[in-house]
């Protein structure tokens, strides 16, 4: 298995997920990430990183992808905010690893830091 790290940049089109922004456009703002494999686009919203809480990965997946976490562990960092979630189009493992800014007390916005993605192996 082989985990690629990636600039967010190169991934979503949107880096800075702030609720100050939103409320003053008086609109929710999405961003995409688009899979380098196959190219399907993935929206995000600032309440994805929220409630990160709720993977979007099964917990019945989670032993699939121990593999994962182990590849990934010298490219990350154990407090760091994270995002996973499968690509819907070809199944990559995606992990969107994001910096939580608290700008006031209980308010936060999100700053995208990096993409780490894994193809598992097919069986």
């Amino acid at each position: 298995m082989e985990c690629e790290s990636t600039n967010p940049s190169d991934r979503i089109d949107r880096l800075v997920f702030d609720p100050r922004t939103e409320l003053a456009e008086h609109a929710t703002h999405f961003g995409f990430y688009t899979c380098p494999k196959c190219q399907v686009k993935t929206r995000l919203q600032r309440t994805d990183f929220a409630t990160n809480l709720t993977s979007k990965i099964s917990p019945a997946d989670r032993t699939v992808l121990d593999g994962f976490y182990q590849v990934i562990a010298s490219k990350s960092h154990l407090l760091e905010s994270s995002l996973d979630f499968y690509c819907p189009g070809c199944r990559l493992v995606v992990r969107i690893v994001y910096e939580c800014v608290e700008f006031a007390m209980g308010s936060y916005y999100y700053v995208m830091q990096k993409v780490l993605e894994l193809q598992l192996p097919t069986v």
